[in-house]
C-alpha cells in the first residue's frame, strides 16, 4: 500500500496511505500543532477538497479529544456560505480525516502580504463577509475566539470562509467566558486582563485588529514583547490612521474601543452606512503592489525567511500612520519570538508573562 508522510507542528511525522475512504492525496497544504492539511481528490468526482488529518494518539495524550469532538461537531452543523463548510469525516484506529471544501487562494494573511494593503472596496467587500459569517455563527451561540487574517480563507472567486474552530465556544444566554485564549496580537483587553468576557464582543475586537491590518499592512501595536504588547493593548488607546477615509476610521475605532460593552455587534456594524450602501465608499483605486498569488511560501521567502508560518508574526508592527512596501519589508523579517503554547489549541494569555 503507498503510503506518504507528513509533518506536525509539534516536529513529529505521521504515515498515511496515499488512499483511504473515497480520497486520494495529492499533495500537503500545511500543518498545525497536532493536524495535517492536505489536498485530497474524490475517487469518484474528481473533486478537490482540503482534509485535515489529526492524530488519536496525540488527541488522547494531550487529554483534548473531547474539544476536538466539540470543534467537528459544530463544523458539521454550520451552513452558511462564509463558514467553511465540512463535507465528511472519515475515522480509523490510528487518525480522523475532517474532509472540508478546498479554498485555493489561501489565506487572508497572504493575501494582505501581496498587495501590502487592501484598497478600501476590498476592505469593505472582505469585512462585509466575515460579519455576516460572525453574525452567523454568533446567533447559534458560538464565540470564534481566533479571529485573524490565517483562519479566513478565500475560495476560487476570492471570497471568504470563516475556518479553524479549535478554539471555538458555545455560550449560554447571559453567560460570560471565563477561559483566555486566543493569539497574542488579536487579543482584546477583557482577556489580557483574565477577566471573564463577552465572546461576542471579543471576535469584534479582534476582527477590528484584522480590519487594521487589512487597511494600513501593519497590527496597530508597536510593541512584540510580551508583557510590552500586553500593557499596550490594556491601557492605550488605538490611533487609526489619518489617510484611511472617515467611516472606514469610525468603524475600526468603533470596534477597538477597550470597553467591550462599547463595541458594536456584527449586526450594528452591517448596519452602518459604509457597510450597508456600496455608493458611500471610496471608489478611488488603491495601486496594488504586487499580483497575489496563492503560493504562500514565495513570498515570505523574499521577506527573509523559507517558512511562511515565522513569517506570520511578523505582520507588524506600527503606530503611525501608513507604511511604505520597503518598510512593510524591513518589518517582516524581523523575528518576533515564537509564542508558547501550554496546551494545544488553547493560548493561554495569563501565562505568557
Amino acid at each position: 500500500m503507498d503510503t506518504v508522510t507528513l509533518s506536525f507542528g509539534d516536529n513529529s511525522e505521521v504515515t498515511i496511505p496515499k488512499i483511504f475512504e473515497n480520497y486520494e492525496f495529492v499533495r500537503k497544504i500545511g500543518y498545525g500543532s497536532f493536524s495535517s492539511v492536505v489536498l485530497v481528490r474524490h475517487l469518484k468526482t474528481k473533486e478537490y477538497f482540503a482534509c485535515k488529518i489529526v492524530s488519536r494518539k496525540m488527541l488522547e495524550e494531550q487529554q483534548i479529544f473531547s474539544r476536538f469532538e466539540q470543534e467537528v461537531r459544530l463544523m458539521q452543523s454550520f451552513n452558511h456560505p462564509y463558514v467553511i463548510h465540512t463535507f465528511d469525516v472519515v475515522f480509523d484506529p490510528q487518525y480522523i480525516y475532517i474532509v472540508m471544501e478546498y479554498c485555493p487562494n489561501g489565506e487572508l494573511f497572504s493575501y494582505i502580504l501581496s498587495l501590502v494593503r487592501l484598497p478600501e472596496m476590498e476592505v469593505n467587500r472582505i469585512l462585509r463577509q466575515i460579519l455576516q459569517a460572525l453574525q452567523y455563527i454568533h446567533s447559534k451561540k458560538v464565540a470564534h475566539r481566533d479571529i485573524k487574517p490565517e483562519n479566513i480563507l478565500l475560495d476560487s472567486h476570492m471570497d471568504i470562509r470563516l475556518s479553524d474552530f479549535g478554539l471555538c465556544k458555545e455560550m449560554s444566554h447571559g453567560s460570560l467566558l471565563k477561559t483566555p485564549c486566543g493569539s497574542p496580537f488579536y487579543a482584546p483587553p477583557e482577556i489580557i486582563n483574565n477577566d471573564k468576557y463577552d465572546g461576542v464582543k471579543s471576535d469584534i475586537w479582534s476582527l477590528g485588529v484584522v480590519v487594521f491590518t487589512m487597511s494600513t499592512g501593519a497590527l496597530p501595536w508597536s510593541h512584540t514583547n510580551h508583557a510590552q504588547l500586553f500593557k499596550q493593548i490594556t491601557t492605550t488607546d488605538v490611533t487609526v490612521p489619518q489617510g484611511l477615509s472617515p467611516p472606514l476610521r469610525q468603524i475600526i475605532t468603533l470596534m477597538l474601543q477597550r470597553d467591550p460593552n462599547a463595541r458594536p455587534t456584527p449586526t450594528e456594524l452591517l448596519a452602518m452606512p459604509w457597510l450597508a450602501d456600496d455608493s458611500s465608499i471610496d471608489s478611488t483605486p488603491t495601486p496594488l503592489r504586487r499580483r497575489y498569488s496563492s503560493d504562500n511560501t514565495a513570498y515570505a521567502r523574499k521577506l527573509g525567511t523559507a517558512d511562511h508560518r515565522l513569517q506570520r508574526k511578523s505582520l507588524v508592527i506600527r503606530p503611525e500612520n501608513m507604511i511604505t512596501p520597503q518598510e512593510t519589508m524591513n518589518l517582516a523579517i524581523r523575528k518576533v519570538p515564537k509564542l508558547t503554547k501550554p496546551e494545544p489549541y488553547r493560548t493561554v494569555i495569563s501565562q505568557m508573562f
